[in-house]
C-alpha cells in the first residue's frame, strides 16, 4: 500500500484500528488533504474495491458514494465497444 496516487498524494500507512475498520466497513477516513488545483481541503478515504483492491477517494454526490477509477475505466471501455459494435450492425 505504498503506491503514489497522482491526485490525492501518497498512500498513507494505516493504524491497526484503521485496518480493522477497513475490513468491516470497506472504507476508512484517512485525513483531510488539499488536491492539486483546489483551494480547500477534502476528506480522503481508503476504500476497498472487490475487483481492484485498495484506492484513495473522496465521497461523491449527495449520498457520499465512492468510485473506483479502474472500474469506471472498464465500464467506459465496455460502453465504447458496445457503441462501436452497434454502429457497425446498422
Amino acid at each position: 500500500m505504498s503506491e503514489e496516487f497522482p491526485y490525492y498524494g501518497p498512500f498513507p500507512s494505516l493504524s491497526f484500528l484503521q485496518r480493522l475498520v477497513l475490513q468491516v466497513r470497506k472504507c476508512v477516513f484517512v485525513e483531510y488533504r488539499t488536491p492539486e488545483g483546489y483551494s480547500g481541503s477534502v476528506p480522503v478515504y481508503v476504500v476497498k474495491c472487490r475487483r481492484h483492491g485498495y484506492y484513495l477517494d473522496t465521497p461523491h454526490g449527495f449520498n457520499g458514494y465512492f468510485s473506483c477509477r479502474d472500474c469506471l475505466a472498464e465500464l467506459h471501455i465496455k460502453e465504447a465497444i458496445q457503441v462501436k459494435i452497434g454502429a457497425q450492425t446498422c
